[in-house]
């Protein structure tokens, strides 16, 4: 019989299942919607308002603001209750301009060349003003304004901010608001200034006619179709007669004789014609986000749910309603009908740990042993569970435990029972159970632990008598023996229900079943002969119902001495001695248990079930 003590090695090859990787949420499911700005932030709302987190899931900005705009230059604008209320940057900084007074022209949201645009109204007038990444104005106010655009901003300098304030002029200002020279034009000339766009601004001056200019040379140049300086291809309008207009979709038209331009409300150039050339549009159309193309979590489908692998492996079992968006390492996830982000710590482990890595010795037809579990240390011990996924295996959760210490967080089932295998021997054998892990919402995937396992006796059988004097060889044995516990179970006073059997070992091999009468319940008796052998066997086999049959093969010697016989020729009687002796014991599986323990005991590694990314078990 194998000793638990030679089983060490093995026991710690066998006892424990771990995983190299875990899930857990970047973001906890608690939210009405989640989205990923064009930065790679995420947005979330909840109960109608919004809030931000970073890649690293920290928080940017509390869930309070109505709108969060894209981020611009690394700052985005955030409202709320409809008011401007400041920005943050892409660090988490935020600046508070709740009382300053401030407006922001619809169109005009963004920081561009460092500076925003904003607007308040004061006696009646809009006044439009410039801000930079600090929230300090910069420069003058503006009777009208565009966001800046290339390092430049088209403004309406007051002419007489002192008499009256409706008189202004086109201007260009650069980021510190010093005015742009034109050359030899005088700014009140101009009827028209677009943004800069692509190097080049716009200028229509009060002859009808337009120029060109760029930041590397602010003399305005005459524009013509071709480039060709000549009155034909010259770029004015009909009849010296100035034609714009807005239109229905916000954007801002200039019809000349032989072009026309159509700008955005920032007055950028979005579109042209020249001439009889096609239309050229300078609108660039941003690229919907779209999955990435190799994640490392991969979702599979199973019904309506879906899970999550990593490796090749099952990492989440089909568990989430939705999978929103898929980035390289974490996905947008619906559970219980609120949307968070689910992502992977490579280094983390659940480890599992049954009976104290020694093997389960079995008694009875149950074993209480205990499971150990350690876990990241994100894991929150105290609301974690332990799922059995054996029907042979039991978990007592009032028996659970969850600690905490410098080496990690645990959760102990002092009590796990185990039935005892069908099979089972008094020889180590492996066997497996599947457990699962339940936390922060999530189930994880299912880890198969085995361990070995044998059959502990837990009765001994003593003979009454093993030497017997008999008249004759013929003569019939009365064999009494009886039932103790064994050294292990000797202090156990619950009683255990169990079938005694006798079996002689017939010459052709076969057992034959011999009537055992109970003296008492642990005192029992039969009897036996010689059957043209001088050797006889018999088999005394004692089952606690449901477990394992423990066999006690015994051999009885009979020593017959030569016959004598007298001078009349009469054989005389002699008294024949049998000795038993006892074979071996062994552990017998028993056929049948009954109970149900299912029949699908898994027969595979100690790792984890391998699971398709398709969702194939």
């Amino acid at each position: 019989m194998l000793r638990r003590g030679l089983l060490s090695f093995v026991m710690l090859c066998f006892a424990i299942a771990a995983s190299a990787q875990v899930a857990k949420w970047g973001l906890k499911p608690e939210y009405d919607k989640i989205t990923i700005n064009n930065i790679g932030m995420y947005v979330v709302e909840k109960d109608g308002k919004l809030g931000l987190y970073n890649e690293d899931w920290k928080e940017i900005l509390p869930v309070k603001y109505d709108v969060i705009r894209p981020f611009s230059e690394g700052y985005a604008t955030l409202f709320s209750d409809g008011y401007f209320v400041g920005f943050v940057s892409d660090k988490g900084k935020f600046v508070d301009l709740f009382n300053s007074g401030f407006s922001l022209r619809e169109g005009a949201e963004d920081f561009h060349s460092g500076r925003l645009m904003v607007n308040y109204n004061m006696n009646g007038i809009t006044y439009y003003r410039y801000v930079d990444c600090e929230g300090r104005v910069i420069g003058t106010a503006y009777a009208m304004a565009h966001p800046y655009s290339e390092g430049y901003a088209v403004v309406k300098q007051f002419t007489n901010p002192e008499r009256d304030r409706t008189l202004s002029a086109y201007d260009i200002i650069d980021v510190d608001g010093n005015s742009v020279k034109l050359g030899e034009e005088r700014n009140p000339n101009l009827t028209f200034v677009s943004s800069f766009t692509n190097g080049r601004a716009i200028l229509i001056m009060k002859n009808n006619k337009f120029y060109t200019i760029s930041p590397d040379d602010t003399t305005p140049h005459l524009m013509y179709i071709d480039n060709v300086a000549s009155r034909k291809n010259q770029i004015t309008f009909y009849d010296n007669w100035f034609d714009g207009e807005y239109q229905p979709d916000g954007t801002f038209r200039i019809t000349a004789r032989n072009a026309w331009f159509r700008f955005d409300s920032n007055m950028s150039l979005i579109e042209y014609k020249l001439g009889d050339y096609e239309v050229q549009s300078l609108v660039k159309e941003e690229a919907p986000l779209e999955n990435h193309p190799d994640p490392i979590l991969k979702p599979y489908k199973e019904g309506r749910l879906y899970g999550f692998g990593f490796n090749d492996r099952s990492l989440l079992p089909p568990q989430f309603e939705e999978v929103v968006y898929i980035g390289e390492d974490f996905s947008i996830v619906k559970l219980h009908g609120k949307y968070g982000v689910i992502t992977v710590d490579e280094t983390a482990t659940f480890r599992f740990m049954l009976n104290s890595q020694d093997d389960v010795g079995f008694m009875h037809k149950t074993c209480d042993v205990k499971l150990a579990v350690s876990m990241p240390t994100f894991v929150d011990e105290k609301t974690a569970r332990i799922e059995s996924h054996s029907e042979s295996c039991e978990l007592f959760h009032e028996s659970r435990e969850g600690t905490r210490n410098v080496e990690g967080n645990f959760i102990t089932y002092n009590k796990c029972r185990l039935n005892i295998p069908s099979d089972l021997s008094e020889t180590a054998k492996e066997y497996h159970y599947k457990f699962s892990v339940r936390y922060d919402g999530l189930m994880s995937e299912i880890y198969d632990v085995g361990i070995n396992e044998w059959y502990v006796m837990y009765y001994n059988v003593r003979l009454g008598n093993t030497e017997f004097k008999l008249s004759s060889p013929d003569e019939a044995i009365t064999i009494d023996f009886h039932i103790s516990k064994t050294e292990e179970e000797r202090f156990n006073t619950q009683p255990y229900p169990k079938d005694v059997r006798v079996y002689q070992i017939m010459t052709d091999g076969t057992e034959k079943l011999i009537d055992a009468t109970p003296i008492s319940e642990t005192h029992y008796s039969f009897l036996i002969s010689k059957v043209e052998s001088n050797r006889v066997s018999f088999l005394i086999h004692v089952q606690e119902r449901g477990c394992p049959t423990i066999e006690y093969p015994f051999v009885i010697n009979f020593d017959i001495p030569e016959p004598v016989v007298d001078s009349e020729g009469v054989v005389e009687p002699q008294v024949t001695t049998a000795t038993v002796e006892v074979v071996r014991q062994r552990v017998r599986p028993a056929p049948t248990l009954d109970m149900n323990i299912g029949g699908d005991t898994p027969k595979v590694s100690i790792k984890q079930e391998q699971t398709t990314v398709s969702g194939k078990k």
